[in-house]
């Protein structure tokens, strides 16, 4: 097997990902983010817009690392909040926030379950949308409705609960 090969391991005996694939990477998961926010603008199901773009700060702090999720975190909500018409800030701190939350959950007072994975994802989509709402609430005189902001908070966190089912930890493959 090439994996065991000894050029792709390192001085502690790990696989080392060449550079070349770590640039893949990172054109895969700005594919990926491209998609998550066409699809994001384009698609609403009864009325309610989805926020799957909070999928990819969740994954990654879960994945991954606390600041590697923090700094995709705040990339995807810089990108989210150029592209709206409204102040540069609730996304990049709700979708920041997330990045860095999600890592926390794991091994602190929790066995990962598949039930545990789907409701860190419902409560994850749920803080983020609090946050932004309420940082516009905040910084903006429009008075919105929180009834039918919740509302639609709800919606798209129980749209992008199923997800939460098959994102595992790195510790919990």
């Amino acid at each position: 097997m090439k994996l065991f090969k000894r050029n792709y391991l390192n001085r502690k005996g790990f696989p080392e990902i060449p550079r070349m694939r770590r640039w893949q990477a990172v054109l895969a998961w700005t594919l990926v983010v491209i998609a998550l926010l066409v699809i994001k603008t384009n698609i609403s199901f009864f009325g309610v817009r989805l926020n799957l773009t909070v999928l990819v700060p969740f994954y990654i702090g879960l994945k991954r690392s606390p600041e590697k999720g923090l700094a995709v975190g705040i990339i995807i909500g810089l990108v989210e909040d150029s592209l709206s018409n409204t102040i540069i800030g609730p996304n990049i701190l709700s979708k920041g926030s997330i990045g860095l939350l999600s890592s926390l959950l794991l091994g602190r007072f929790f066995i990962w379950t598949p039930l545990l994975g789907v409701l860190a994802c419902f409560t994850a989509t749920f803080i983020d949308g609090l946050i932004v709402f309420l940082s516009r609430e905040l910084f903006f005189d429009d008075v919105g409705l929180l009834k039918q902001a919740v509302l639609i908070m709800l919606a798209q966190a129980f749209i992008n609960s199923p997800v939460g089912y098959f994102i595992r930890p790195k510790d919990e493959q």
